[in-house]
């Protein structure tokens, strides 16, 4: 609280140099709404009662939101002395999912609240009423005959998730209830359970499967993507690539080699990293890689990561080379 305080402090000294401030206090019983569960595409809203327990008129300069999903409109930039304004206070959730927390900011003329914090919070839920975690479960490879295991969690609305069934298909073995349903951010009505997904390959396997749990129960049809991968034809070396240290605006080029007969391609989730085929060596049988790591512009530290090895049909992730490097600091 108090760096919370420190910052208001310094904002107030700072409004105060631009603005002739009143000996006036704006009082509002509440700046705190909870809109609870809201549909997705939805505009809500909530009514602030703000009145002006000070011997002078306070103006109101500026009401600005924390979002382009938030904002606040007041009936009238002035707050007579012993008087008041209604501030609506409205929230977009256009295509948004989820957790939010927002706040509309006022700004007035006032002595000893120029700045007025009104914090909006809520969860919005898709059309379907239910969201899914993970939205797609890739298992990668798996060895033949084994069982494997994933959490699947669904978070919605208690009337949503209380009918919720998965429905699999003959690929996948079982979908278990896993627990009691809980609350979720104390949100009236807003609950999760977790399901186990138990996956059992079978003894005769495609090099690369797909199957769909789908979902139903909901305002709409929904389906999670179960991957999985039979084959290890495909070989990565090294497993380890060591880039060493980089400067900054400087690069580092190490070379992989992969065997997989185009049934692969390679992907790395850090953008400073570029993948580029350079030929196929057909002594060896394998794809010569060129992965450069440049350093642009960033703190210096420790780097580490991996460049997936993943099927080209379905996107399932077979390996995983690991890389390290040190990037060091201007």
């Amino acid at each position: 609280m108090l760096v919370c305080v420190c910052i208001f402090g310094n904002l107030a000294c700072l409004y105060s140099k631009d603005r002739d401030l009143v000996p006036s206090k704006l009082h509002i019983a509440s700046t705190n709404y909870n809109f609870g569960i809201i549909s997705q595409g939805t505009i809500v809203s909530n009514q602030f009662w703000i009145s002006n327990v000070g011997s002078a008129d306070v103006r109101i300069i500026k009401i600005s939101g924390s979002c382009s999903c938030s904002g606040g409109i007041l009936e009238s930039n002035n707050v007579p002395r012993g008087g008041g304004r209604h501030l609506v206070v409205k929230y977009n959730s256009g295509d948004k999912n989820g957790k939010f927390n927002e706040n509309v900011i006022l700004e007035s003329n006032s002595k000893y609240n120029p700045i007025t914090i009104f914090n909006i919070k809520g969860w919005v839920l898709p059309k379907t009423g239910i969201v899914c975690f993970p939205k797609i479960i890739d298992f990668g490879y798996l060895e033949n005959t084994n069982s494997y295991k994933a959490d699947i969690r669904l978070i919605g609305h208690k009337k949503f998730i209380d009918k919720a069934i998965l429905k699999t298909s003959s690929n996948i073995n079982t979908v278990n209830r896993n627990g009691p349903v809980k609350t979720v951010g104390g949100f009236e009505n807003l609950v999760e359970r977790v399901y186990e997904l138990r996956l059992r390959v079978p003894k005769i396997a495609q090099n690369y499967c797909e199957a769909n749990i789908d979902i139903i129960g909901g305002k709409g049809p929904m389906s999670i993507p179960v991957k999985w991968s039979t084959s290890r034809e495909i070989i990565a070396w090294p497993q380890i690539v060591l880039f060493g240290i980089i400067k900054n605006n400087e690069k580092n080029e190490q070379f992989l080699k992969i065997k997989g007969n185009n049934f692969y391609e390679l992907n790395s989730a850090d953008p400073r990293i570029e993948i580029v085929k350079l030929y196929h060596d057909n002594v060896e049988d394998m794809d010569l890689y060129r992965c450069t790591l440049s350093g642009k512009s960033v703190p210096g530290g420790e780097l580490s990561g991996a460049i997936n090895v993943l099927q080209k049909q379905t996107g399932c992730k077979i390996d995983s080379i690991k890389y390290y490097g040190y990037l060091q600091s201007k």
